[in-house]
């Protein structure tokens, strides 16, 4: 409960609005195909089961990346493809603003975590890696949620489930690309 009353309900309005008028400025960042590794990644989202041993994926890594691609594929079975495209991105790029936000936040202030948040949020970088259906925003989302899981540890009552929580967070990033294990340090 105490959670709840420190939220600030402006700061998270702000954040929650912030890609929607960006979305509306130039809808490009919510719509990016641009390389085969999208397209094929796409592909996996909306056909899943069809595509279980065949080429690339026997031979290349496409299958390994199966922590992105079923999450994808769900929301795309349960949703309208233009509805599921802004529900996944979105997704992703809430979770790592509201990340952002959430380690500000308890290290520094409040109005410091909705600047930086917001900064980061029209990043366009930031907007390239969630708009698109590649796996680095989905990477980077679920590292901002493991720093935040490790923020909150020192200080709570509740460190082993904060501690597990980065853990499953990290191995899932792991599971995402592999290169990511060179984070590993920054997290210890």
């Amino acid at each position: 409960m105490r959670v709840i009353r420190k939220l600030n309900w402006v700061h998270i309005g702000l954040v929650v609005t912030l890609p929607i008028i960006l979305a509306l400025i130039n809808p490009n960042w919510i719509f990016n195909p641009s390389m085969a590794d999208d397209y094929i990644y796409l592909g996996y989202q909306l056909g899943f089961p069809k595509y279980i041993g065949w080429h690339p994926s026997e031979t290349h890594y496409f299958i390994e990346r199966i922590s992105w691609i079923l999450p994808g594929y769900v929301i795309r079975q349960i949703f309208s493809p233009l509805l599921a495209n802004f529900i996944v991105h979105l997704g992703i790029y809430y979770l790592a603003t509201f990340s952002v936000y959430g380690v500000l936040n308890k290290l520094f202030h409040s109005r410091i975590a909705l600047i930086i948040a917001i900064l980061f949020g029209q990043f366009p970088m930031v907007l390239r890696s969630t708009g698109w259906d590649y796996l680095d925003g989905y990477g980077m989302a679920l590292l901002m949620l493991s720093i935040f899981f490790l923020t909150y540890v020192p200080h709570s009552p509740r460190r082993p489930y904060y501690l597990i929580g980065a853990g499953a967070v990290y191995l899932l990033m792991l599971g995402t690309n592999l290169f990511n294990i060179f984070y590993a340090p920054a997290l210890a």
